[in-house]
């Protein structure tokens, strides 16, 4: 199965304020109440009993099929939000244990459907890190249809799904913009996100005049490079792949990611320079009216002769 091409998704992107709000978990699903739980509880501690942490966080379950979250604290460690947090799919009935995930920051988003026609999937986020230069990374919680199991979409090294990232590089001057975008062909939902680079402006120098073999002026976008993903559902793995846009289909997506409605639950960037531009310019758009004459027009009135 091909994967959906831009043309598609754009089609259902105007109605993501719809599509996005109010999303409910998939049926018989439910968080347990750590403190109340006396049936479950016991078969989760249990399945854990050779995994190394300090707390557990969050219980899903949806029939058999447990989304335990745990988390790990250095010695030393003043502050929970340094904790470090490993989520794990286990199967109450057989009592084995997967690993899905570990990261650091570890914040829920919403209940999404990502595929066409499945069931909402719980989105996270996460870091790789804590006072360092991290990169937020988004995820997917859901049931495979093939394993009937937890998994997690885009984790790990293979096809990771970064958001934005912190790495300072004084040479250059980067802005992330991302967002959670609805398709309504078919149903569904992707994620996109845009990294737009640029060299950081340097010290004015002095004029010369220029001979020959110096070296060639900065391109017209004084040497920016923009790079676009989407991230959506993959259907052989049953997991996630990163898609990339190419420079034609690029401005279209650039829009759609600046021009958000309000209510998108997962969304970042809007406020940034580049998206400014875009903005800006929309706005400049919308005020301007249209007194172009209409098409075949020969500035004359056509009246009939007497």
């Amino acid at each position: 199965m091909r994967l959906r091409t831009l043309q598609q998704l754009m089609a259902g992107w105007f109605l993501l304020g719809a599509l996005a709000a109010a999303q409910q978990p998939p049926d018989h699903f439910q968080w347990l109440n750590l403190h109340e739980d006396r049936t479950v509880l016991p078969l989760v501690t249990k399945a854990l009993r050779h995994y190394s942490f300090q707390s557990l966080r969050e219980v899903g379950l949806f029939y058999d099929q447990a989304l335990a979250v745990v988390a790990e604290r250095k010695a030393g460690t003043m502050l929970p939000s340094d904790d470090r947090y490993v989520v794990y799919s286990i199967n109450l009935t057989k009592g084995t244990v997967d690993q899905l995930l570990v990261g650091y920051e570890l914040r829920w988003i919403a209940w999404q459907p990502l595929e066409a026609g499945g069931d909402s999937e719980l989105l996270a986020t996460y870091t790789d890190c804590v006072n360092c230069s991290q990169t937020l990374y988004v995820t997917s919680f859901h049931i495979s249809r093939k394993a009937h199991q937890w998994q997690a979409r885009w984790s790990g090294d293979v096809t990771p799904a970064p958001l934005m990232s912190k790495v300072a590089d004084p040479a250059v001057n980067t802005q992330y913009v991302y967002a959670l975008l609805g398709n309504a062909i078919g149903g569904g939902s992707v994620i996109a996100t845009w990294s737009h680079t640029e060299p950081m402006a340097e010290a004015p120098q002095k004029t010369h005049v220029k001979k020959q073999g110096d070296a060639k002026p900065n391109s017209k976008n004084g040497g920016a490079q923009d790079r676009l993903y989407l991230y959506q559902p993959e259907p052989q793995s049953d997991l996630g792949v990163a898609q990339p846009v190419n420079e034609h289909e690029a401005p279209d997506l650039e829009k759609r990611l600046c021009l958000l409605e309000e209510g998108n639950p997962l969304h970042g960037g809007q406020d940034s320079a580049v998206c400014k531009k875009i903005i800006d310019a929309q706005k400049a758009t919308a005020r301007k009216p249209n007194t172009a004459p209409p098409a075949q027009n020969q500035g004359k009135m056509n009246l009939p002769h007497k």
